[in-house]
């Protein structure tokens, strides 16, 4: 282990270009008893210098990494620096306190690579919180972090395959339900901003498009809201989040049933906060194109004060007691 610390501590030398790094972590092996951890931190302390770390043309041992049409293909010494420095502290008793510095370095690309550089990120992040164990509480960090570069960067591809794991790992972390809400709110966050979204015919085409029912933006806003009980659906977070998913739910053109996003405590009290908008998701609900327009006549320009103006799309309606029918309904969406 002393090898690798001495190698890691001269290549960052290397990169920072000064000296005195390899010369402090010698001396501390040269006594009896010395101190790895401290050893450990003087070198996560000096590794943002990894970032000037040159490009070289291998291949990723560990495969491709996808973003969108783009396959990178190159790796540079950025990769096999970080698996080293990830190799030394993955078992060091001071590793919740070194991982944050190491975090935040990741969150910017390496200024020697601006087009691989996303993707080398999320491999390394990658890399971190697959060297962790299943149970470990600092996995949820990572993941906020990798959600953070998948959203600043357009990499929304590489994320959508490991959602369907979020309910069993915040299970094996342990986390607290507000973590989870933070990262259910954040990862419907990335979902939105990516488009994750289904589009209707041509003709009839909205813009921005609208997210399916089954969207992880929908799924993963609806859990957040599942999360507060009574009581706490009566605060403010709770109403900003249920506005927004029954703003949502009502521009879903294959959302055909809202008896589970009624049924919210959270949604239920929008009947005193902002009973427009309940009074709206009522029509969707159970209403037909009669009862939209009766609602527009009611509350004047309020669909246009709250939503987008060019909006047309088809809406499958249920009226609960018949088969469903295909009606157009010229409404504004909600946004």
């Amino acid at each position: 282990m002393s090898d690798q610390v001495l190698e890691m501590a001269q290549y960052l030398e290397t990169r920072k270009g000064s000296q005195g790094l390899v010369a402090q972590i010698k001396s501390q092996f040269e006594g009896e008893a010395y101190d790895l951890d401290s050893c450990l931190r003087e070198i996560v302390n000096a590794s943002s210098a990894l970032s000037t770390a040159p490009e070289r043309g291998n291949v990723f041992p560990s495969g491709l990494i996808r973003r969108g049409d783009f396959i990178a293909k190159h790796e540079i010494e950025f990769i096999p620096a970080y698996n080293l420095l990830i190799h030394l502290v993955r078992s060091s008793t001071g590793l919740p306190e070194l991982l944050p510095t190491i975090l935040q370095n990741l969150s910017a690309p390496p200024s020697t690579s601006p087009t691989n550089g996303p993707a080398l990120l999320v491999h390394a992040l990658s890399t971190i919180f697959n060297v962790l164990p299943a149970n470990s509480p600092l996995r949820y960090p990572v993941f906020k972090a990798t959600l953070r570069v998948v959203a600043e960067y357009g990499m929304y591809d590489v994320l959508a395959p490991q959602l369907r794991n979020i309910e069993r790992w915040v299970g094996e972390w342990g986390s607290s339900i507000a973590e989870i809400r933070g990262l259910y709110l954040t990862i419907a966050d990335v979902a939105e901003k990516a488009g994750d979204a289904e589009y209707v015919p041509v003709l009839f085409r909205s813009f921005p498009p609208k997210l399916t029912r089954d969207s992880q933006f929908y799924s993963f806003l609806f859990r957040t809201l599942q999360s507060f009980t009574p009581e706490e659906s009566t605060g403010e977070e709770a109403r900003t989040i249920a506005v927004r998913l029954l703003k949502a739910s009502v521009n879903l053109p294959s959302c055909l049933e809202f008896d589970d996003i009624i049924a919210l405590d959270a949604i239920q009290q929008l009947s005193n906060t902002d009973p427009e908008a309940f009074a709206l998701l009522e029509v969707f609900a159970g209403g037909d194109l009669e009862d939209y327009e009766e609602f527009n006549d009611e509350h004047d320009g309020w669909v246009d004060d709250n939503g987008s103006p060019y909006h047309l799309f088809f809406r499958t309606c249920s009226n609960h007691e018949q088969e469903s029918t295909t009606l157009l309904l010229s409404a504004k969406s909600v946004s």
